[in-house]
């Protein structure tokens, strides 16, 4: 097996595409994030917060079989692994094994020693290899997949103004989220450049939340799924001055509204724990949760059965 790392352009993109909506579908394919080459490099590869060493993809025989983000800082490592679930189960598991071998050899270089491997929708089939491999480790839950009400109720009528968004807000919606999400230990900051890339293609939507003329919040949401379609509000954020005031209930009802006048009868988010209770208040409901596993980096394998390529760039 080859492992390539140190690149801003691993090869077959258009490959490592499929594999990622494959990953993400299949368990439950009404969650299943579809991606194209061409917005993997916009999205992923040029985007501001990309670093290449913290990316490697795998290969046998020329083709890729999977690729993983492996993010350390602070003594801690986060592996989000993605493998495709069509190889046979022998190669499946070389492919994670040689993604933790990977990551246990760059922790011991940086110095981080507690690892959190996600492990996809729980008790399913990535959740299952992790522990096969690596035994039982502490479960930590990291995102929750909520059920979205009919409708969202929203209070008496406020100041905000709720508008569509357009060219030129692209370092309005920065701030917001840089500000929202700095309060999470996984945050890393995005640029007016990442925006304008997440929307070019149209097929996310965005509404942005005006108090008094300035963008003080907004949601986006999309179409995803492979067979059974659902919409997905994928971003809620508002700026942390401005908690409490229902700007973000009035940001899901009107995503909300849109998306059900689109057709969609099953609509979703993932929610992180901090945040459960604020959408149960809103009328979602928990029906999966998604899991992370956190080992010490000595459990990880020691496997060396693969080579590592440096800094390749090839053509999708």
């Amino acid at each position: 097996m080859i492992v390539l790392t140190d690149t801003n352009r691993p090869w077959r993109i258009d490959l490592l595409a499929e594999i990622y909506g494959e990953a993400t579908s299949h368990e439950l394919p009404w969650i299943a994030e579809s991606m194209y080459g061409d917005e993997m490099i916009r999205q992923w590869f040029d985007a501001s917060w990309f670093e290449p060493d913290k990316f490697i993809t795998l290969y046998v025989m020329g083709r890729p079989v999977g690729f993983a983000f492996v993010w350390w800082r602070s003594g801690r490592i986060r592996i989000n692994p993605y493998i495709d679930p069509r190889l046979p189960k022998g190669v499946f598991i070389n492919a994670l094994e040689t993604v933790l071998s990977w990551t246990r050899l760059k922790g011991l270089e940086n110095d981080s020693y507690i690892v959190q491997v996600f492990a996809g929708p729980e008790y399913g089939y990535l959740h299952r290899a992790v522990q096969e491999i690596l035994g039982v480790g502490r479960n930590i839950y990291s995102t929750y997949i909520m059920l979205a009400p009919k409708r969202v109720r929203i209070g008496e009528k406020s100041a905000i103004e709720i508008t569509g968004y357009r060219a030129g807000l692209e370092e309005a919606v920065a701030s917001i989220y840089n500000d929202a999400f700095s309060v999470y230990s996984w945050f890393i900051p995005i640029s007016p450049a990442d925006v304008t890339k997440i929307y070019k293609s149209g097929r996310i939507k965005a509404l942005i939340a005006l108090l008094d003329g300035e963008p003080v919040g907004y949601v986006d949401f999309m179409a995803r799924g492979i067979g059974v379609r659902a919409g997905c509000i994928y971003t809620l954020a508002v700026k942390k001055k401005y908690w409490g005031m229902g700007i973000g209930r009035k940001l899901l009802a009107e995503a909300l509204k849109r998306l059900r006048e689109m057709g969609f009868e099953i609509v979703y988010l993932d929610a992180y724990p901090e945040v459960v209770d604020y959408y149960m208040r809103c009328g979602f409901k928990i029906v999966r949760r998604y899991i992370n596993i956190e080992y010490s980096v000595e459990q990880l394998p020691k496997t060396l059965n693969y080579m590592v390529v440096r800094g390749r760039t090839g053509k999708s």
